[in-house]
């Protein structure tokens, strides 16, 4: 099946959204427009992008320790720790690094973090 989609942009960024708009119903939703994020999520050049949009805000008050990445965003997070390290944002932990996390799902579709990653985000606000 063909999907028909609009590009838009974003203000600042260069990569474009995907929507198709139409009626999505999901358990907790109804939408009227879908955005597609798989080339966000996954292709390098969309993944810089995003993440060059969102180290704005972030450099200039706050110190970054872990990325928690939701939704197979990974990639995002990944480019989002390289440029904040670029930029000369510091980390507090003892490694004087950033960590990308990601959260596993138990059999109740809860969010959980295995015990060899609660260090990485216990106490982290």
């Amino acid at each position: 099946m063909d999907i028909k989609y609009t590009k838009i942009q974003a203000a600042g960024c260069s990569a474009p959204l995907k929507i198709t708009p139409g009626h999505f119903a999901t358990n907790h939703a109804h939408i009227n427009y879908y955005i597609d994020m798989a080339t966000l999520k996954t292709r390098l050049s969309e993944a810089q992008e995003i993440a060059r949009s969102l180290v704005g805000m972030f450099l200039y008050d706050t110190i970054v320790d872990t990325i928690v990445c939701l939704e197979g965003t990974q990639v995002i997070g990944s480019f989002l720790a390289e440029e904040l390290t670029g930029a000369g944002v510091l980390s507090m932990n003892a490694h004087k690094t950033m960590y990308i996390v990601t959260p596993e799902y138990n059999s109740n579709s809860q969010m959980i973090f295995k015990e060899n990653i609660l260090p990485m985000i216990r106490g982290k606000t």
